[in-house]
């Protein structure tokens, strides 16, 4: 029901109801004899009870309200008119509620259950609680007494509900149509007016009204039925309501019947009149309804007996017909009264008759019969006799015959053939009786069929096998199929019990046999050949899946179940797809299926590259296989095998391998071999407008903090650099570490020159950025060279020459910067690389040679050592300047073998001046640090010391103040190895580098050489003066000798005498002479010694 025609139909009740209330409370206004009658209340019980109203509390909510303005509009207090409406609602709630806790429904209402239980709901318990609140309310409000008040109330409420109650539970519209104006309508309109004349004359004529009253109603009850009574009873109660009410108000004389009758008495006696044809009308309905429901069922099973395929009759104990079905009388071509009544002698004759009684004996007796007939037409019947029990005893029985003529014939066909059929077959019923063995079956127990048909199975198989089979045949009657082998006669046969289910439930069993003795010796030697198969696929260390030619895995090894996930057990007759999942790793689709190809080609097949097997968790394993056709004897294929195994390590170490032969050990960046294949690859695939850049990046100065701080440090400074590299491009851009400290950086994608310019500039800032190591702080810088494409170049090795060279340009100009290739850089390029070569080729062939300037105390003018300078002269003359090709062979990495060429040509031209005799002097060899390598240099000068046979201190090596305080620990460790050699050593060019006055005190050096910036123009320059004098008076302090070098002129002679440094070296005495020219210096002095004696006091300090 909606929600909008459930609040309509209240609207309406709650309007019925205020009428109704209203017309009740003027009517108990004029009433003298009577209590208030009450309609309203039964009105909403019975449109609750028929459910016409869902609601019960919306229902009472608009009761309540309907009550209150009821009485309210008919003059009653508002305050008293709220406990009216309580009381009222009150009594609706418990009549509802007491009706559905006795379960009366509405389909109920009208059975011996409602006029026990219902009636004393609706008429009594419920208008009892209505009086009893209402009562309380009249005595509180108005001081009535509240006994009286509570018995009016009740009796008026219960007359309401004896009268309007029922007709409204009764009410249906077609039954009402059908009273008013159908085949009854004239009963109905005869009765009906006469039980309300007798109702008048009874009460106005009668001392006893109330007996003669209630006999048209029964009669009224037998003949109209329940909505006829209910109308007919509340009709009369009205008609008495009626004239009680018309002689209270003396409009007619003291009726005699109810004259003398106070209200309760009237209200007991109206009641009594009508309760029993009301309940005689609802007792007749239902047995009219039962009566019918009977018949119904006795049609419906009529027509099934006579539609059912069999014989079908019930007998007495006397032996006589009750009951035939229609069949059995089409059978015997008899008509019913030719059989009911009679006995099986009347129909079918004496002879009959004696053959069937020891059977109806026995089913007199209790026990069910079964049997075959022969009928004389040849037919036969299959007959049974089942007792008819009523309470303990036998009361008759039934029989049920069926033809069996056509089946009979079919199991004589069929005896026909199972008994040819090479297998054992038989059939028992549900009680394990058997009903049917084929000849092999029998030869099997050696038994005759009369030994075995009708017999029960465990009698049959006897106590020994019994055990065996009992518990199988048991399992096939709960719905299982069931297997046994057992052994007999020297014979081994497979037993299989098959259920014969009919309609879900099992009628019997089928028991099939098959005597696999041969099968058993094959199996044996089977299962022997494929136990050493299975240990073979079991030790291997391949997975093996094979499969029959529908693609279903038939066998599976345990690496194969290991490697799919799947239980082979579980995998058996599983799609091999669905087993074994491929899968391509680069595309992720799954790839061709290698054993459908092999089988279908007959060839073997490999598994394509980049192949995983998906696990049936779906982790994926790279795998490789082959797959191959398996042949019969016949050459047919009659299935495939699969053999692969998990290749992940190897294949994860190939690629770490081409990772690692791709990629920097120490940063992850791509090496020289990837850079170069990604350049190629960018050049080739370079388009119309679009450009990039190569970029060589390398960190100024990183020797430093390797040969300071060690490895570790340096390592954590590239890595450090790789990663802030990284971050300063793109993803799609490479970075790529070529060895040491030089990167290389590949722009694929820029939209202008410029761009490659601003990364640079990013670079050199990140990279400048303080670098934390352990507790220090680093610091470092780049130069990058930048060659832009297609540009400068689309050749590979062209650009990355280029970018080269502009990084050599970029170092030269100051480090810290960057530099874009342009082709004069080319030239200077190929002009170092052609030097280089060269100092190659003098290295090799002898090319270079030695010239020596002495060192001499003034104003002796005794030489006391020399310098040892190397010169290259080309051989076209060229004389390459000694800052030129130094700074060439440090940067080209061959200053080492310079420094010990030179070291070994000193060595030997000292042991060959000591051998033409006559004095010696040490001589100093420069050492380069740039490329320190502690151990090869002392062995090297160990070596040519002992080569050349001369002592230690024949030799003195100088070291650069800056190179020495770069390599600091290095530099001590070496010094005081070469110490404990027994060589000089002296610092070179002091005072031009950092100045930390703490490293005089760290190295073990002996002599202090003045460079000459600060000699040169001593004489004009106060600060330097000053210098020379602090550096002077400092070594004198601690004990070093000096020398001063680039001294020219004999004003700076005479100045740095005069602050007591005598040994000087310079072109005031002599330039660098070969050594034959030294060694005469060496033995006769300087020339002209006596004049520039007077250098002494030709100037002093300015």
């Amino acid at each position: 029901m909606t929600p909008r025609k459930a609040a309509l139909r209240l609207l309406a009740a709650s309007t019925a109801y205020l009428i109704l209330a209203i017309a009740m409370i003027a009517w108990s206004q004029t009433a003298k004899y009577v209590a208030e009658a009450w309609f309203a209340n039964a009105l909403l019980i019975a449109l609750l009870l028929r459910r016409d109203l869902r609601s019960l509390p919306a229902t009472l909510g608009a009761g309540f309200v309907a009550t209150c303005i009821a009485n309210v509009a008919m003059g009653t207090p508002w305050l008293a008119s709220l406990g009216y409406g309580a009381a009222n609602m009150t009594e609706v709630a418990v009549a509802i509620l007491l009706c559905h806790e006795f379960g009366l429904k509405r389909g109920s209402l009208f059975g011996e259950r409602f006029f026990l239980l219902g009636l004393t709901a609706t008429v009594v318990l419920a208008p009892m609680t209505a009086a009893a609140i209402g009562g309380a309310v009249v005595h509180l409000y108005f001081q009535a007494p509240w006994r009286p008040t509570f018995l009016r109330w009740w009796l008026g409420d219960a007359v309401g509900m004896l009268i309007l109650l029922p007709p409204l539970l009764a009410y249906n519209g077609t039954r009402m149509r059908h009273l008013l104006f159908g085949d009854r309508a004239a009963l109905f309109w005869i009765l009906t007016p006469l039980s309300v004349l007798v109702t008048v004359l009874a009460v106005t004529e009668l001392s006893n009204p109330f007996i003669v009253l209630s006999i048209p109603l029964l009669l009224v009850a037998y003949r109209l039925g329940v909505l006829g009574t209910t109308l007919a009873c509340s009709l009369n109660i009205t008609a008495v309501l009626i004239i009680a009410t018309a002689q209270s108000k003396g409009l007619i004389p003291p009726a005699t019947g109810i004259a003398h009758l106070e209200e309760s008495g009237l209200i007991f006696f109206s009641a009594l009149s009508t309760t029993g044809p009301l309940l005689i009308s609802v007792i007749l309905a239902r047995r009219k309804r039962i009566t019918h429901q009977l018949e119904q069922t006795s049609s419906r099973l009529q027509i099934i007996a006579d539609n059912l395929p069999g014989l079908i009759g019930q007998l007495d104990n006397d032996g006589r017909y009750q009951f035939v079905n229609m069949r059995y009388l089409e059978w015997y071509d008899l008509r019913e009264s030719d059989v009911i009544g009679k006995t099986p002698a009347d129909i079918f004759g004496q002879e009959t008759a004696d053959q069937m009684a020891p059977r109806i004996t026995r089913v007199l007796n209790g026990e069910a019969q079964q049997f075959e007939i022969t009928m004389p037409n040849g037919q036969r019947m299959d007959v049974r006799y089942a007792p008819q029990i009523k309470g303990d005893r036998v009361d008759g029985f039934f029989m049920l015959a069926h033809d069996i003529t056509n089946r009979k014939d079919l199991e004589s066909r069929l005896q026909e053939i199972t008994d040819n059929v090479p297998a054992l077959i038989a059939y028992l019923d549900d009680q394990l009786v058997y009903r049917f063995a084929n000849a092999r079956y029998l030869q099997m127990w050696g038994l005759d069929p009369v030994e075995v048909i009708g017999r029960p199975a465990a009698d049959v198989a006897g106590p020994h096998y019994s055990q065996f089979l009992r518990p199988k045949q048991l399992e096939c009657l709960e719905g299982k199929r069931a297997n046994i082998e057992i052994e007999r006669a020297g014979r081994t046969f497979e037993l299989t019990y098959i259920p014969h289910i009919v309609d879900g439930t099992v009628r019997g069993m089928y028991k099939l046999g098959v005597d696999v003795t041969e099968r058993k010796r094959a199996e044996s030697e089977l299962y022997k050949t494929m136990d050493r198969a299975h240990m073979m696929l079991d030790s291997i260390g391949d997975a093996v899946v094979a499969c029959d030619t529908r693609m279903r895995v038939t066998m599976m090894n345990p690496i194969a179940v290991d490697m799919t996930g799947w239980e082979e057990n579980e995998a058996i007759g599983k799609s091999f797809a669905q087993v074994v999942q491929l899968i391509d790793t680069e595309s992720g689709d799954p790839p061709l299926n290698p054993l459908e190809v092999a089988m279908r080609e007959d060839r073997i097949v490999a598994l394509q590259t980049n192949s995983a097997l998906r696990r049936r968790d779906g982790m994926e394993t790279p795998i490789e296989d082959s797959a191959s056709p398996i042949h019969d004897r016949d050459g047919k294929v009659v299935g495939g095998i699969m053999v692969f195994h998990d290749v992940s390590e190897s294949r994860a170490m190939a690629l770490k391998m081409s990772h690692l032969a791709q990629h920097d050990y120490l940063t992850d960046l791509p090496n020289r071999v990837l850079l170069h294949d990604r350049l190629s690859h960018t050049l080739a695939g370079l388009r119309s407008g679009t450009q990039g850049a190569l970029l060589f990046i390398d960190l100024d100065h990183f020797k430093n903090i390797n040969d300071s701080l060690g490895h570790l440090a340096g390592d954590h400074v590239l890595r450090e650099v790789g990663r802030r590299l990284r971050a300063c491009v793109r993803g799609d851009d490479t970075v790529s570490r070529q060895g040491g400290d030089e990167f290389v950086i590949l722009l694929s994608r820029l939209g202008d020159p410029r761009d490659a310019a601003r990364i640079a500039e990013k670079i050199i800032q990140a990279i400048e950025n303080v670098i934390a190591f352990e507790d220090r702080e680093l610091h470092i810088s780049a130069s990058i060279g930048i060659a832009m494409f297609p540009q400068d170049s689309t050749d590979t090795r062209t650009l990355m020459k280029q970018a080269d060279t502009a990084l050599y340009h970029a170092k030269q100009s100051g480090r810290s910067r960057f530099s874009y290739f342009t082709e004069s850089m080319s030239e200077k390029a190929e002009q170092r690389l052609a030097l280089e070569h060269a100092l190659r080729r003098a290295l090799q062939e002898n090319g270079l040679h030695i010239v020596y300037q002495p060192k001499v105390r003034w104003p002796e003018g005794e030489v006391i050592g020399a310098e040892a300078l190397v010169r290259w002269t080309r051989e076209d003359g060229r004389v390459i300047p000694p800052d030129h090709f130094i700074e060439l062979a440090e940067e080209a990495g061959l200053i080492t073998q310079v420094d010990e060429w030179v070291m070994r040509e000193v060595c030997q031209q000292i042991a060959a001046w000591r051998r033409d005799g006559g004095r010696t002097v040490p001589v100093s060899v420069n050492v380069s640090l740039a490329r320190l390598d502690n151990e090869r240099l002392l062995e090297h000068t160990r070596n040519a010391l002992q080569d050349a046979g001369i002592p230690a201190e024949c030799v003195e090596i100088e070291f650069t103040e800056s190179q020495m305080f770069t390599h600091k620990e290095q530099a001590v460790e070496l010094m005081n190895q070469l110490k404990e050699l027994g060589i000089g050593l002296a610092v070179d060019d002091f005072g031009t580098g950092y100045s930390n006055l703490t490293y005089l005190a760290q190295y073990d050096f002996d002599t202090i050489k003045i460079d000459r910036t600060f000699v040169c123009g001593l004489h004009d320059n106060e600060r330097q003066y000053a210098i020379v004098q602090a550096i002077i008076a400092m070594a004198r302090a601690m004990g070093f000798r000096m020398i001063a070098e680039g001294v020219e002129t004999p004003e700076e002679a005479a100045m740095l005498q005069e602050h007591g440094c005598r040994d000087m070296q310079g072109y005031l005495f002599s330039k660098p002479v070969t050594a034959v020219e030294c060694l005469t210096l060496i033995r006769n002095g300087l020339p002209d010694r006596h004049e520039t004696a007077g250098l002494r006091t030709a100037h002093g300090p300015h």
